[in-house]
């Protein structure tokens, strides 16, 4: 079986080139056939795609960077423009409404862990009841979260017109 990761991005995908952002990570890439910045690529797809099993990973990242780009210590955020443009041109806006509610929701969990750690060690009573009040709001939060995601599955299954579609609409991703 082959993977995705396995072909080319930039062969499956040469008109991203024409955006600024794609075109200087693929020119900036000196290994042969341009294969770090498809697997850069690919690890942005994979982390961004909904139908992706890296999706809900929460350490996807890192993940990603370690084993499919074989770079344990690559810093995103020196592509967080190859990244932020990748989700504007590449995902349909049901897929953004879902990735923007994945990322929010995993910080939401992280900081509400990290504050209840820190008000259970210090026995700060008024914040364990202000962080009580978050935990409650927890379930609207991911009834909220339920329905983004109801509408990226009918946007999936639902025919599309004679609009333009993304890439991930089309199949291509």
């Amino acid at each position: 079986m082959t993977a995705k990761h396995d072909s080319n991005f930039w062969d499956n995908y040469p008109d991203l080139l024409l955006m600024d952002e794609f075109s200087k990570v693929y020119e900036e890439d000196k290994s042969k056939k341009k294969e770090e910045s498809s697997l850069l690529m690919w690890a942005i797809d994979y982390a961004n795609r909904p139908d992706s099993t890296y999706f809900n990973l929460p350490n996807k990242y890192p993940v990603l960077a370690e084993k499919l780009m074989k770079k344990e210590k690559f810093n995103w955020k020196k592509v967080a423009d190859v990244v932020k443009i990748y989700k504007e041109i590449c995902l349909t806006d049901a897929e953004r409404a879902l990735v923007s509610w994945n990322e929010t929701m995993l910080l939401r969990d992280t900081a509400i862990k990290d504050l209840y750690r820190t008000a259970l060690a210090s026995a700060d009573v008024d914040t364990l009841k202000i962080i009580d009040t978050m935990l409650a709001n927890t379930a609207k939060m991911f009834a909220d979260y339920k329905k983004v995601k109801q509408e990226f599955e009918a946007e999936k299954t639902q025919k599309h017109g004679k609009r333009n579609m993304s890439l991930s609409e089309k199949g291509e991703m």
